[in-house]
């Protein structure tokens, strides 16, 4: 009898693929499932394909739910194996966070409604130290509570995805994340996946790429990850007011300055002084919230206004005191720009502190639209930031950014580089 139900799976996996005109290589690449599997349940030799193997494989195929639903169930009561159920382990709760959510209602918002209208993958780039992972916990949270979705989180690093197809199938891959999204595929839960510090090019092996049609994939970048279906959502430095406004209690950047020095100094008094203190150094570091952290802790042993001086002074050197995390992220975002990205921002550094998309086609003498473009690539980086203005979109260069480039952009527009 096992027998039978292991020929009757294989025929009708095999039946389906020559129908469709898969081989059985690409058949492993929709499902994730190995060649080698594929092979041995097509000739009757596996012995217990386990059924979350199964629901890959038809899925794949495009056999609909309730049709590989009873094909499963059929072939589980035959062998006694329908133990997807018993192999689903519990998951971790949602990471912990601290103080409170600033700044960010209205991408909480966005993301949260885009998922539960079904989008499958969206992915929040922004720069290093920008706050992707935070968002992402309490988009996760939002859409959990919204929908009761079952969330996985899952590491970023992983095996390339031109390499894990021939290295991981489904029942091969390890990892509890791994065998909690499988094990809910089974069933035919719905699942969201978290992936924290996802990278281009790089997927959790024995798990399907989006899109798929029983789980979504929420994931933080530094770039796009170019994969089918993807909406990226760019994540700007926090608002902060103009050095000429008075007043800063509405203003989110000040906002979490203040909550990050309360957790080394609960009796930290503001007044005008400080509050003009605190609002510019939230402009020089960019509103960047993990360098807001990262300077907190210095108000124990400074005064504001003596921290807004050593920033001033020397920016890149007060990044590496405070937060050399995230100067190493940004030299790694700086190294990963293409060479026509790089040439671009060099070029903008050197323009006025902010700019419009119209400037630099002046300055290049290219057409708008194909100038525009190579902003946005720019903006998905986080190197470049819009800025709130009337009128047309402007923008300019994160000050980290500017101050790490140093003299380059100044050499790129001297006369003697061309651009006379």
């Amino acid at each position: 009898m096992q027998r039978q139900a292991e020929g009757r799976a294989g025929e009708r996996i095999r039946a389906q693929r020559i129908r469709k005109g898969l081989t059985q290589i690409k058949l492993a690449d929709l499902s994730t499932v190995g060649v080698r599997t594929i092979r041995e349940l097509e000739a009757g030799r596996t012995l217990r394909p386990h059924p979350v193997t199964l629901r890959l494989l038809m899925s794949a195929l495009g056999i609909p739910d309730d049709d590989h639903a009873v094909t499963a169930h059929s072939w589980e009561s035959e062998t006694g194996q329908g133990d997807a159920a018993d192999d689903l382990k519990p998951l971790s709760p949602l990471p912990a966070t601290y103080g409170d959510f600033i700044g960010r209602a209205d991408d909480l918002a966005l993301l949260t409604g885009v998922l539960v209208q079904g989008q499958r993958l969206v992915t929040v780039t922004g720069f290093p130290g920008s706050g992707k992972s935070r968002l992402a916990i309490e988009v996760a949270g939002a859409v959990q509570k919204s929908t009761g979705i079952r969330v996985v989180l899952v590491p970023g690093d992983g095996e390339p995805v031109a390499a894990m197809h021939a290295s991981a199938s489904a029942r091969s891959a390890t990892g509890g994340h791994r065998e909690a999204v499988l094990n809910s595929l089974s069933l035919g839960e719905p699942v969201l996946l978290v992936i924290d510090g996802a990278k281009r090019g790089v997927w959790p092996a024995g798990i399907p790429r989006p899109p798929h049609p029983s789980f979504q994939v929420l994931a933080t970048s530094r770039r796009s990850l170019g994969l089918p279906g993807e909406i990226v959502h760019s994540l700007s430095p926090l608002a902060v007011p103009a050095p000429a406004t008075q007043g800063t209690d509405a203003c989110p950047a000040v906002q979490l300055l203040i909550q990050f020095i309360r957790r080394f100094q609960p009796g930290f008094r503001r007044t005008a002084l400080t509050d003009h203190s605190l609002a510019e150094l939230c402009r020089r570091l960019d509103s960047n919230p993990a360098l807001l952290q990262g300077i907190a802790e210095d108000f124990s042993i400074f005064e504001a206004e003596s921290l807004v001086g050593y920033v001033t002074a020397d920016l890149v050197s007060a990044v590496a005191e405070a937060a050399p995390a995230v100067l190493a992220g940004a030299r790694e975002v700086l190294a990963g720009l293409d060479a026509a990205e790089t040439e671009l921002l060099l070029q903008v550094s050197g323009l006025t502190p902010d700019w419009s998309v119209d400037d630099v086609a002046n300055l290049l003498n290219e057409p708008p639209l194909r100038v525009g473009r190579r902003v946005r690539s720019l903006l998905d980086a986080g190197v470049v930031q819009p800025r709130a203005a009337s009128g047309a979109p402007r923008f300019q260069v994160l000050r980290l950014v500017r101050a790490m480039t140093g003299g380059m952009a100044t050499a790129l527009l001297a006369p003697s580089a061309g651009h006379a």
